[in-house]
């Protein structure tokens, strides 16, 4: 996506072998025909069977074509020619690590320098510096341009440092169930002091415990071959205690939940909407090497949720209670907040009764009006057909509509598009990292008929129709993805 001609290279250098294994990707805008034979629109820069090249006078001579700094640390390097400058420049890949690594800078065990040679500039994201960093950002258009940044950092900090864990206590850590996490369940803590710790804004660190085991496998064998094998496994299949930390701080001045999900310092992205309307700072971290394994393979490899479905396709064979233990570990931060912020006990006869209410006659015995009943609903102005093979849709006028509604032409339209989520508004959502209408519109796959295209940045479509018969077609998001498309008539000034 960040490459002009959709292409990148890895080399890696592998920490238990020391071997150097390079690869290479580019993605076509379609498939495409070769020598009377159709291929899909991926390219490898490889070895036979899509195997990694090793040679080792390749490797060099790549190194040395794109200026290579890894020599032999270990580790993985990306080489993405042609890079798009307008979005992609120091800036914005300073944005983008806050964002996606601010936790293990911020604990120490991430350093980021980010280099741009063309302008000779270099800036160096650790520790000490990751808040001023983030204060002096403007964080328009990007995902954090409604977080409060500052408190994100300050609460962060603060989960760090912290030593002074609650701990709870499960009947059965072995397969839990969300409910075993009760007002009984704080070991050294009343429950009572921790609503009032809770309630007067005072940061709080739970420890919860587990014990993971995997599965012995379906077929075992005792033969000579594989009887060290065997042996070795015993121990493996032995249950693990480990533990996730829990960390919580109820601010009544957040507009909004400010929620962190990690795992070993990788932050899941699709796991931060599950709480909803509390004005709270919450963090999951799970770093003890037991459940970073168990999560790890619940995830898919974008890394951005835990899912029994889309993780490494033996997650359920591999662990015992595994859809269980993954379900209790989404849901305890949820349960701990609705323990500590418990609402009123005592009948709110009044509440939200400037919301809700029905009007009622002014004089005695009246009844209150009936609502009416009927109401025509007239047609969609514009059809909206989705295009999931292509990665896109189209947009056509409803003629019927049109005639009714007496449009005159020329008239102008906006179309906002996001990728569909599983809470929360998509367009909120939307991130410049998501896509950019801009390269669709570059790469010619914006078809406008009777109609003139004004303007296509970040998600948002600007057409003036010209006639009844206008249509357009938009292709090239990610197929994998439902799409959420917007149409608004521009009024004008």
């Amino acid at each position: 996506m960040v490459s002009r001609i959709k292409t990148f290279f890895g080399l890696t250098i592998r920490r238990d072998d020391n071997r150097e294994l390079l690869m290479g990707e580019v993605i076509f805008k379609e498939p495409y025909t070769y020598n009377g034979r159709r291929y899909q629109p991926y390219g490898y820069f490889c070895e036979d069977n899509f195997n990694p090249i090793q040679n080792s006078s390749t490797i060099q001579h790549f190194k040395n074509t794109f200026l290579l700094e890894r020599t032999n640390q270990n580790g993985l390097s990306l080489v993405i020619p042609f890079i798009s400058y307008e979005e992609f420049n120091l800036e914005s890949i300073k944005k983008a690590v806050i964002i996606h690594y601010f936790y293990p800078i911020g604990k120490g065990t991430l350093k980021v320098k980010i280099k741009d040679t063309v302008n000779n500039n270099i800036i160096e994201i650790n520790s000490n510096n990751l808040k001023d960093l983030a204060s002096s950002t403007s964080w328009e258009n990007t995902s954090w341009e409604k977080h409060n940044v500052e408190k994100i950092l300050d609460f962060t900090f603060e989960c760090i440092s912290s030593q002074d864990f609650i701990n709870l206590n499960l009947p059965n850590p072995e397969n839990p169930d969300i409910n075993d996490i009760n007002e009984n369940s704080f070991v050294n803590k009343n429950v009572e002091e921790l609503k009032k710790l809770f309630n007067e804004e005072k940061f709080l660190a739970f420890k919860i415990p587990l014990r993971i085991k995997k599965k012995i496998p379906s077929q075992t064998s005792l033969s000579n071959d594989r009887l060290v094998m065997q042996l070795a496994q015993i121990e493996e299949l032995q249950p693990k205690n480990t533990f996730f930390s829990i960390y919580l701080k109820k601010d009544t001045s957040l507009s909004r939940p400010e929620i962190f999900w990690i795992r070993s310092g990788i932050i899941i992205s699709g796991e931060s909407k599950r709480i909803k309307n509390r004005p709270v700072l919450g963090m999951m971290v799970a770093e003890e090497e037991n459940i970073v394994s168990f999560l790890g393979d619940a995830e898919p490899p974008a890394h951005i949720e835990w899912s029994e479905n889309k993780g490494s396709e033996d997650f359920k064979k591999k662990y015992k209670n595994a859809s269980n233990i993954l379900k209790f570990i989404k849901d305890s931060m949820n349960k701990l907040i609705t323990i500590l912020d418990e609402p009123p006990k005592d009948i709110l006869k009044d509440f939200l009764k400037e919301i809700f209410s029905i009007p009622v006659g002014d004089k005695k015995n009246e009844p209150p009006p009936k609502p009416p009943t009927n109401i025509p609903r007239g047609l969609p102005l514009f059809n909206l057909i989705s295009l999931p093979k292509e990665g896109g849709f189209k947009i056509s006028l409803n003629s019927e509509n049109v005639k009714e509604k007496n449009i005159t032409f020329p008239f102008k339209i906006i179309i906002k598009v996001a990728y569909r989520i599983r809470r929360g508004n998509p367009l909120k959502n939307y991130s410049p990292f998501d896509f950019n209408i801009k390269n669709f519109r570059d790469q010619n796959q914006i078809v406008i008929n009777n109609g003139n295209l004004i303007k296509a940045e970040k998600n948002e479509i600007e057409v003036e129709i010209e006639k009844e018969d206008f249509n357009l077609e938009v292709k090239g998001f990610d197929t994998n993805r439902d799409l959420y498309v917007d149409i608004s008539i521009k009024k004008e000034k």
